[in-house]
């Protein structure tokens, strides 16, 4: 059973992002008694008494912006809208990802919130081919990884003063997901166009749905908090890769899979070992991946 989460105001960013709209219409379809603070580039979408909207891009001064605020638990989802566009929006994605981690702290110490949790990715580790704990070496193979590795790093000594939590999130989808593997995937087989899979998988993952994602979350939000620093996998519990996905994908379409196969060319692998925050929260994802693609494909 989720612990309610009363007597709580959590400022939420990213909010209007994929991960942060489905996690706070999940939590608003609940009778809890806690207020939501959510910091948005976009206009608001949510209606109830709950909920407070501050428009705000993170490249802006954030401590300002909240002076006035109180609130007792951050949860940090946003990320630079162009995390792939590197070196052009170098400044954007350092702002969002790393420089609001330190102005948001600073700002939580002068509140005196009882925690922040860290959205950070899967990508920060050196992709080795096996299987990636907690403990596994991370790798600034791309500048988004670096400034996540930089946060993730800054962040320790705020657990001096309250619980710092960190989710390495891996591969989430779900419908209405833009932008993002997934959602790619389905359109271009949609499209009829050629798939590249180097030794015809591709990538070897475990993608998570997003009703599980924001599950996790949610009773992880739930659990008593200290001031301790703690990083946790957010992972799917199948292992599966691209070629497979995207057969599922063709017959759920009805269209030919078109396949470009780069023989003996390497697979990454990106598989997350999530068992640890599985155990914290008690709870093992649902949703296997062939259900889970189903939904992305007859999405409305």
């Amino acid at each position: 059973m989720v612990k309610k989460l009363n007597n709580m105001r959590y400022l939420i960013t990213g909010a209007s992002g994929f991960i942060g709209r489905n996690l706070v219409k999940q939590l608003l379809s609940t009778n809890d008694d806690f207020e939501l603070l959510l910091v948005q580039r976009d206009l608001p979408v949510f209606k109830d008494k709950r909920v407070t909207v501050k428009l705000l891009d993170l490249n802006e001064d954030i401590i300002s912006n909240f002076k006035d605020e109180n609130f007792d638990y951050i949860i940090h989802l946003a990320q630079s809208p162009h995390f792939r566009d590197f070196p052009d929006y170098a400044i954007d994605i350092f702002n969002v990802n790393t420089r609001s981690v330190v102005e948001l702290a600073n700002l939580g110490i002068s509140k005196g919130i009882k925690g922040f949790l860290y959205a950070s990715t899967g990508s920060v580790y050196d992709m080795n081919g096996g299987i990636l704990n907690e403990s596994s070496p991370t790798n600034a193979s791309s500048f988004y990884a670096a400034t996540k590795i930089a946060s993730e790093t800054l962040l320790v000594p705020y657990s001096n003063y309250f619980s710092v939590d960190i989710l390495r999130i891996f591969n989430p989808y779900g419908p209405n997901q833009k932008g993002m593997l997934l959602p790619g995937l389905i359109e271009r087989i949609r499209n009829e166009e050629a798939i590249n899979l180097n030794s015809g998988k591709g990538m070897v993952f475990k993608p998570i749905f997003i009703s599980d994602l924001v599950e996790l979350i949610i009773r992880f939000l739930g659990i008593e908090k200290k001031k301790e620093y703690n990083i946790y996998n957010l992972g799917g519990s199948e292992i599966t890769d691209i070629g497979e996905i995207s057969e599922e994908i063709a017959t759920l379409l009805g269209k030919e899979l078109r396949k470009n196969v780069v023989i003996d060319a390497p697979v990454v692998k990106l598989v997350a070992d999530s068992q640890k925050l599985y155990s914290k929260v008690n709870y093992f994802p649902v949703v296997n991946w062939r259900d889970g693609i189903k939904n992305c494909c007859y999405e409305e």
